[in-house]
């Protein structure tokens, strides 16, 4: 964005634009909000002092009119800096009404207050009029804007006008009386009334004397504008006598139109406001065109009303003509540095520095108060400054000149490198009495010089290949990377060799028809072409980049490349290639997968739709539901199934996934993954044959998820297998160990596809058009829980309608002992007969889960209370006493977890069973359940087995 908006604005518009304002909180100008762009334009702007206090951090801004009534040991650093951090004598006063305002207060006003402030290092009186107000923007107050007037001198002149009011009231009060005391004596002697009158006139030409030799004008105007006093100065400044100019106003006096308007306004709003007023403006009288500064005060009478408004006025000419002086010769300083980087300066013996250097601050930006001192080290890099006050004090010590090269702040923020040279001015005591010195900006000259040596360590050490060669092809120089590159065995051999014999053979004449020629044209040029490794033949793929040498006039004597080997990077490429068709390849199994995923989903819905519809049919028989409840919760199985391979899947790629390890017989695996499928097997008419070893072949595994890759396996058979079909399952010893075999007598699987059939997303079936159902991920699960378990899988087929054998490799466990006892002293899958009878809160957010849970435990004689939210949870909770409770953890309002943990608080329900009721499944869920509280982690969709399960466990099973 444009930073237009601090344009102008003097000289604080110039320090703005000048200062780094990266390290500051508010970050680049350009990047400000709009907001204190706006406020900052205004107030460069303005002819007003104004002050800006902008975020948190209450950065400071100010312009031109605020910054004179700044001494130098605030100006400048107070640009940019912290509020709170550079007011802090005043803070006590101004902070509490800043941060009361940003905290959305109101804007505030006050007249002539006193807020001492520390200028020239002492804390001195200073009264202020001032207003804060509030700077907003969508986002809220953003900052304070301070509109204020240094009212210090009118004070002061009010002040004392106030005490020659008083004192000319109590000359009357005393003349009065004096009067009364006459009357009332009627006798008094006449010496003493003179001796008053004496007084009064003395003390009247003391005031007359003062005003009149009073190099400031001094004047009172009548409530109608016009003179009733004039001081000399003001009447010599007129050039006119007392009657010629008392009882006129100003425009009667010969000031312009605009002039005598301005003072007629003045003049009332005094009067209006019982409040002074200050301005500047030029005058054209005998003293020639001047500059005044002019402050107008009401008289007050004794009524407490204005009786006339006093005013006194200073020619400021000087001061204005000094102000215009300094800016121009700083204008002529920076064009005078523009045109030469020297700068001149002289110091203190110790360095420190006293005498103002325009040339350095027309250099570094810095101000005279930044650079007095040793304030001249800041401009100096953080990396040399050490070094540079190291040598001073050397060359100061030993009386000798002092040279050395550093970095130092340019006006723009960059380092530049430069030469100083100091020379000492000794004394007669030979003590050496101060310095004068130059800094010569060498940057440029530096930069060469670094720039030949980075070439020339670049040609020494870089990888790249780095040659230079004559026009006639000839080279004359080669780096050690290029002899390695084309396989050189020696410098001389390289340089032996034309420059296009370094090509492969099939490039040379590209390179020199084509390319040489383009360079010469264009000056440099640059292509992908093949170098030639000089022992192996073999193409070394280069970007070849090629630069015309050209002699002091500018004609060309030669050709230099450096040129990098890009032939990992052709590889690269190729690699990417292929990843590319192999990352669409499996976009396609991707999308044939949702495809699939959708319709299998939809396949036990349709059953469960009509089931569901059977159910409310009014005749339908008692058997007729049977087989249909049998059905749904075939079809609900096959959906549960699905989405469990689903979320094994993701565990397993995640790396979620634990393997509870135990020693496990083989057998009793086979067995449950054969219990599992035994209902597929015996609805397609299979005949299912098990061969196992009589030893017993014991693995050191996780049974749950070994009897699920032996489900998987077996339920492919059956699926992959025509009706009344074989299918064979068998386990032998090799070595240390077991391999189990399934063979079936289905469709087969083609040659090309038994590598694939174990990648995600992926179906024997498509590839010889028979469609089977299944997600294709089944193998991919059982493939990967094998890997787990140090085993390997492979399958084997002779073909379409040749059947399949799926080999599974499994490492015997090193010790065959029976697996140890369960803690509890039971076996697994012991049960606890169910308490009948017991009080159990449902809480779940889903009505109709909760109700049809309510129904199953109703029905199982328990009385069940429901809760839909985590709040009504814990209010039945806190109300009743429950043997169990089943909470579903993503309810609105309190969550399961937390319901559970302020169940576990309360003492009534300490011996009760928590069970966790949710679609999440993964183990760091379990895990969580059981921080939480909970006893139990019940999948949804629980089933009735789960539920009976979760029941016997009140006798006292532990959390599984």
């Amino acid at each position: 964005m444009s930073t237009a908006f601090l344009s102008g604005g003097g000289e604080m518009g110039a320090l703005m634009r000048a200062r780094d304002w990266h390290a500051s909180p508010l970050g680049t100008p350009a990047g400000w909000p709009p907001a204190l762009k706006h406020t900052v334009r205004l107030m460069l702007g303005a002819r007003h002092p104004m002050f800006l206090f902008w975020g948190p951090e209450l950065v400071q801004f100010y312009n031109d009119a605020y910054r004179a009534t700044m001494d130098g040991a605030r100006h400048p650093a107070a640009l940019g800096a912290r509020g709170r951090d550079c007011w802090t004598e005043a803070w006590p006063i101004i902070g509490p009404e800043i941060e009361d305002i940003l905290a959305g207060g109101p804007a505030t006003w006050h007249e002539r207050k006193l807020v001492p402030l520390l200028r020239d290092g002492m804390l001195r009186d200073a009264w202020w009029t001032y207003g804060f107000s509030p700077i907003e923007d969508d986002g809220g107050i953003q900052g304070v804007l301070v509109v204020c007037t240094d009212v210090t001198e009118e004070h002061q002149n009010r002040l004392a006008l106030q005490t020659l009011n008083l004192r000319l009231e109590e000359e009357v009060a005393e003349r009065r009386r004096a009067e009364r005391e006459l009357a009332a004596a009627k006798g008094r002697s006449d010496v003493a009334l003179q001796e008053v009158s004496r007084t009064s006139e003395q003390r009247r030409r003391l005031y007359e004397t003062f005003l009149s030799n009073s190099p400031d004008l001094a004047y009172v105007f009548d409530l109608d504008h016009r003179f009733t006093y004039a001081n000399a100065v003001l009447l010599q400044m007129w050039g006119k006598t007392w009657d010629e100019a008392i009882g006129k106003n100003c425009l009667e006096l010969g000031y312009p139109d605009w002039h005598a308007e301005m003072h007629g306004r003045e003049i009332e709003q005094v009067k209006a406001t019982r409040k002074p007023i200050k301005g500047t403006v030029p005058f054209n009288g005998t003293f020639g065109r001047r500059m005044y500064e002019y402050i107008f005060v009401p008289v007050i009478g004794p009524d407490g009303e204005v009786e006339a408004v006093a005013g006194t006025t200073r020619d400021v000419t000087e001061r204005e003509l000094a102000e215009e002086a300094i800016s121009r010769n700083e204008q002529r300083f920076r064009s005078l540095i523009e045109a030469s980087t020297q700068v001149v300066w002289h110091c203190g013996p110790d360095g420190s520095m006293e005498a103002d250097s325009p040339t350095w601050r027309a250099y570094t930006g810095q101000t005279y108060e930044e650079w007095r001192g040793f304030g001249w080290t800041d401009a100096v890099h953080p990396d040399d400054r050490a070094a540079c006050l190291a040598h001073w004090r050397r060359c100061m010590a030993e009386g000798r000149v002092y040279e050395a090269e550093q970095r130092v702040r340019a006006l723009g923020g960059e380092y530049r490198w430069t030469a100083a040279r100091a020379v000492p001015i000794f004394n007669e005591d030979g003590a050496i009495r101060e310095w004068v010195g130059t800094t010569t900006d060498i940057h440029d000259r530096r930069q060469a010089e670094l720039d030949r040596q980075r070439f020339v360590s670049l040609a020494e050490r870089s990888e790249d290949f780095i040659g230079m060669a004559g026009l006639d092809l000839k080279p004359f120089f080669l780096n050690q990377a290029a002899l390695r590159l084309v396989g050189a065995r020696s410098y001389e051999e390289a340089l032996n060799t034309p420059v296009q014999e370094f090509f492969y053979p099939e490039d040379r004449a590209f390179i020199r028809d084509e390319f040489l020629p383009r360079v010469a044209r264009e000056g440099h040029a640059e292509t992908e072409v093949r170098m030639r490794h000089f022992r192996s033949g073999e193409p070394v793929w280069m970007i070849y980049t090629v630069y015309v040498i050209r002699d002091a006039d500018g004609r060309p004597e030669g050709y230099a490349t450096v040129s990098r080997d890009i032939t990992e990077r052709k590889l690269a490429e190729e690699r990417l290639r292929q990843a590319t068709v192999d990352l669409l390849d499996a976009n396609g199994r991707k999308t044939r997968f949702l495809a699939t995923l959708a319709h299998e989903l939809r396949n036990p819905l349709a059953p469960l739709r009509t089931g569901l519809d059977l159910m409310q049919l009014p005749g339908a028989s008692q058997e007729a539901l049977g087989r249909a409840r049998a059905m749904m919760d075939r079809q609900l199985r096959q959906m549960v199934h699905l989405i469990d391979d689903l979320m094994d899947i993701a565990r397993i790629d995640s790396g979620k996934i634990e393997l509870k390890r135990e020693r496990v017989a083989l057998g009793t695996i086979v067995g449950a993954a054969i219990e599992g499928v035994m209902p597929m097997v015996e609805a397609a008419g299979h005949d299912l044959a098990v061969a196992l070893p009589e030893e017993p072949l014991w693995l050191d595994a996780d049974p749950t998820r070994l009897a699920q890759v032996l489900a998987n396996l077996l339920t492919n058979a059956c699926k992959y297998t025509p009706g009344g079909g074989r299918i064979a399952l068998a386990a032998r010893r090799e070595g240390g160990d077991a391999v189990i075999e399934v063979r079936d007598s289905g469709i087969g699987i083609p040659p090309d596809a038994l590598e694939s059939v174990f990648e995600m997303f992926s179906q024997v079936s498509q590839n010889i058009g028979r469609a089977q159902g299944g997600l294709g991920i089944g193998l991919a699960l059982v493939r990967s829980l094998v890997q787990m378990h140090g085993g390997t899988i492979t399958a084997a087929s002779a073909g379409a309608g040749q059947g399949s054998t799926f080999t599974l490799r499994l490492p015997l466990a090193s010790l065959a002992t029976a697996p140890a006892a369960r803690p509890d002293g039971s076996e697994r899958g012991e049960a606890t007969p169910v308490e009948s009878g017991l009080r159990i809160l449902v809480a779940d957010d889903n009505v109709d889960a909760a109700t049809m849970l309510a129904a199953v435990l109703t029905a199982r004689g328990h009385q069940v209370t429901l809760a839909h939210d985590g709040e009504e949870a814990l209010a039945s909770a806190r109300a009743d006493s429950f043997a169990l409770l089943i909470l579903d953890v993503g309810m609105p309002g309190l969550s399961g977890y937390e319901v559970a943990r302020a169940v576990r608080a309360m003492p009534h329900l300490d011996g009760a069973l928590l069970a966790a009721h949710t679609g999440w499944g993964a183990e760091h869920d379990r895990s969580e359940a059981l921080a939480a509280g909970f006893d139990a982690h019940l999948t949804k969709p629980a089933g009735l087995d789960e539920i009976d399960a979760l029941l016997a466990r009140l006798c006292g099973a532990s959390f599984d």
